[in-house]
């Protein structure tokens, strides 16, 4: 095997016109209330918005990674606990949440 002197770095920037993307997100990358998905996608949203691109982003929650959609009373029930979803900031507070 050879060894490599230095790495070889691509990159370069692009701006899209249009944006369609899907993504999975499974309980694991939620693993102890850390939204690292989240803060992906926000700065996917950003870069969209920033190119004032037309997007279509669309985001799939399974397995145990449900819980990010609870309202705080089914949040709370949830993790026998009494304060606000952990995410609530990242879905603009959904006032309209369902228990």
């Amino acid at each position: 095997m050879s060894e490599t002197k230095c790495a070889l770095t691509i990159d370069i920037p692009v701006e899209l016109n249009a944006v369609k993307s899907v993504h999975s997100i499974g309980g694991l990358q939620f693993e102890g209330d850390l939204p690292a998905a989240l803060f992906h996608l926000q700065l996917i949203t950003t870069d969209i918005a920033n190119w004032k691109a037309t997007s279509d982003v669309i985001v799939v929650f399974h397995t145990n990674a449900g819980h990010v959609t609870l309202s705080d009373a089914a949040y709370n029930a949830s993790h026998v606990a009494c304060f606000s979803a952990p995410f609530d900031s990242e879905f603009g507070g959904r006032d309209d949440a369902k228990d």
